[in-house]
């Protein structure tokens, strides 16, 4: 069903990046529009890529195309204006919004005023430690890594390559079974993981699973071990040994895009304040 929101909407709401949480607003607004308002999505691409697909892709179950999801069509169906480009300026006193925005093969500012406005613009990589390894590819965001996908496939096309996971959280784990399954029983797959995974709420129950399957596939899995640094060809860990390296994929801490928001506005904890 197609909301057909009229032009005199008494209020403006502006999704700003399509992040899941956007993404689920659309397809909301496209069931169940909101009387009176006008839907308006920002974001630098008509498609974007699903994060919880990603694995399955990496490791041959699911095609490109099904990675991403169409938002042009979502916005389509749901009545919203989709305008593509980037958020440089929020204005909270006017409520505007500043958005680089793409026509064709150029570039323009435009101005956007809001009544209600929803930042889920995705998150950029922390620094948890120095690298100068020329093959680091941090997981977020997605895009970049899929764009750098050739250049990894490359690095591990011979026998005996390695590959580094950074990060022993569900995405660590998940992506080092993925490359596992990407690059065959020939490759060195190697998990690193801070703490062990009984300290993570969401792992601990299933810790031991978790150790045996990756003993089972063949997969080195050091916990307790924070990498310190990024070597041209290793990585070091907290207790002085090094782990050879032709790739190095951090699935780490990430934080919040603030280079658009004011110093008063700036993130506490993940949140705006």
């Amino acid at each position: 069903m197609v909301n057909n929101a009229p032009q005199n909407a008494s209020q403006v709401l502006v999704l700003v990046g399509a992040g899941h949480a956007n993404v689920a607003l659309i397809r909301r607004f496209a069931m169940e529009p909101l009387v009176g308002t006008r839907l308006v999505v920002v974001n630098p691409d008509s498609v974007t890529p699903y994060s919880g697909m990603l694995p399955g892709f990496l490791s041959g179950q699911y095609r490109e195309d099904e990675l991403f999801i169409d938002i042009g069509r979502l916005c389509k169906q749901a009545g919203a204006r989709l305008i593509r480009g980037s958020l440089e300026h929020v204005d909270t006193d006017l409520r505007r919004l500043s958005i680089r925005h793409q026509v064709g093969f150029h570039q323009a500012e435009l101005q956007i005023d809001f009544d209600i406005c929803v930042l889920n613009t995705g998150a950029i990589p922390g620094h948890d430690f120095p690298t100068m390894h020329p093959h680091y590819y941090p997981v977020k965001p997605i895009r970049e890594l899929l764009t750098a996908l050739p250049q990894i496939d490359q690095q591990m096309s011979r026998d005996g390559a390695s590959i580094v996971v950074v990060g022993g959280g569900a995405a660590g784990i998940e992506l080092a079974f993925a490359f596992r399954t990407r690059f065959g029983s020939a490759a060195c797959v190697t998990l690193i993981s801070k703490r062990p995974f009984e300290a993570d709420a969401a792992l601990s129950a299933a810790a031991k699973a978790i150790r045996r399957v990756l003993v089972d596939r063949g997969i080195t899995c050091i916990e307790s071990q924070a990498v310190v640094e990024a070597a041209a060809d290793s990585v070091v860990l907290s207790d002085g040994r090094s782990v050879a390296a032709d790739v190095i994929c951090a699935a780490t801490t990430v934080h919040p895009q603030t280079g658009f928001l004011t110093q008063h506005f700036l993130p506490s904890k993940g949140f705006l304040q």
